[in-house]
């Protein structure tokens, strides 16, 4: 059985929400779809609390990427993760991360930022396993595939590669900012709420 480590990634690693950081240098490239901006940012608040409505919302934002081709979102986005999301790490993460992977633990990364520039810092880590929300260039067009990869989709998302009976949940741990992660509890014993800004756990919840 396995005994993992289970990571969320905005504001657990790093302190920040790295979407909009990122849609930021797709609109460097994309200049045009500046004028989207205003509808989408007043459109958020109907989604709230609605895992599909979110989905949608999401790819919007998404949209912002279309016209770019895969290797222009793939170059701008292993940039993205090497210049800013690296270098932005909490201080104490890669020493803890290094600390579980040589104690054997299966490091797991789940976030529902895009796959398409997170997908970098899990090669970077060398993770064991990685989701996040899935996206790819339909015809030009940039669509979400599935759900945005969030909450309970996280652990639905695990769950197809991992059973629980392969795991050893008495000796596994997750980590996250927000208690939207609290499903992480179904696989792990302890599940630790850390510092939005600081390497450092705010509440544990051992089961």
């Amino acid at each position: 059985m396995k005994k993992i480590a289970l990571f969320d990634i905005d504001k657990t690693l790093i302190p920040y929400d790295s979407f909009l950081k990122w849609i930021a240098l797709v609109l460097k490239k994309n200049k045009s779809k500046w004028l989207k901006i205003p509808g989408l940012a007043l459109g958020g608040f109907t989604a709230i609390g609605k895992p599909e409505k979110l989905t949608r919302y999401k790819e919007k934002w998404l949209s912002l990427a279309d016209g770019l081709a895969e290797e222009e979102i793939a170059e701008l986005s292993e940039k993205f993760v090497k210049e800013r999301i690296i270098p932005d790490l909490k201080p104490g993460v890669e020493e803890k991360i290094k600390q579980y992977k040589d104690s054997g633990y299966t490091i797991i990364f789940a976030t529902a930022s895009p796959e398409v520039y997170f997908r970098y810092l899990a090669e970077y880590f060398e993770v064991d396993y990685f989701f996040g929300t899935q996206a790819q260039n339909c015809g030009g067009k940039w669509k979400i595939v599935g759900q945005n990869c969030k909450g309970q989709e996280k652990i639905r998302r695990i769950s197809e590669k991992l059973s629980e009976n392969e795991i050893n949940k008495a000796e596994s741990v997750g980590f996250s900012d927000s208690m939207s992660d609290y499903p992480f509890s179904r696989l792990v014993k302890s599940f630790h709420l850390v510092d939005k800004k600081y390497w450092k756990t705010v509440k544990s919840f051992i089961q």
